[in-house]
């Protein structure tokens, strides 16, 4: 990396880097191109699809709890796969269930601190 970059910028490239290096790790260990597409959508379901219809539809969340919601739900869709298989349809249910409660949680907690503070 270039010592000129933004602190912000650096970090989002050697995000980049990290994920990049996860998936390439993934495709390698699933030989089958639908046990990898399930995968995918397993994670893009029960990771963000809660994220993205809150803040389309509710304007009271933050982006805090939106990247927990993320996170915490990413989390169980992985331990979920990691237990019942790729061909189960729990890691969804899960990581749905997750990130409602992270998303839910982590915005009335932030809103709960932030009217305190003022």
């Amino acid at each position: 990396m270039r010592s000129g970059t933004s602190g912000s910028v650096a970090q989002s490239r050697w995000l980049t880097l990290l994920l990049g290096v996860l998936a390439a790790a993934a495709a390698c260990l699933l030989h089958d191109v639908i046990a990898a597409m399930t995968v995918a959508y397993d994670l893009l379901v029960g990771a963000v699809f809660v994220p993205i219809m809150g803040a389309v539809f509710f304007g009271s969340g933050s982006a805090v709890a939106a990247l927990l919601s993320i996170i915490a739900s990413a989390v169980v869709v992985v331990a979920l796969l990691a237990i019942y298989g790729v061909d189960s349809s729990a890691p969804i249910y899960g990581g749905l269930a997750a990130s409602v409660l992270a998303c839910v949680g982590g915005s009335m907690s932030l809103s709960r601190r932030a009217s305190s503070v003022s």
